[in-house]
């Protein structure tokens, strides 16, 4: 007899991505971002890209401008030490990338 400890799925993205919602994670971050460097880097011509195509109608999907710009991201948030964030890309970079 199975009990609920052991019917508990263990979430594990080499085996798969169900489960672990990292298109909606990467959404939120994406959104994150894009707040972020509009308070804190509107001068800056990279985020102004970066929000732009983040925020068209027909741009590139959430995970895939977290793949692309991972480093950035980071840079940028460790820049402002914004904990949050960091906390959020780390677990979506562990998770989904």
């Amino acid at each position: 007899m199975k009990t609920a400890a052991t019917k508990q799925r263990t979430l594990d993205r080499y085996r798969s991505f169900c489960g672990l919602d990292c298109q909606a994670r990467a959404e939120h971050l994406v959104k994150y971002i894009c707040t972020l460097s509009r308070q804190q880097e509107a001068d800056n011509p990279f985020w102004a890209l970066f929000t732009k195509k983040a925020e068209a109608e027909n741009g590139p999907d959430a995970l895939l401008l977290v793949h692309t710009t991972v480093f950035y991201m980071r840079e940028l948030l460790e820049k402002h030490q914004d904990s949050k964030g960091l906390k959020l890309l780390d677990e979506i970079e562990t998770d989904c990338c």
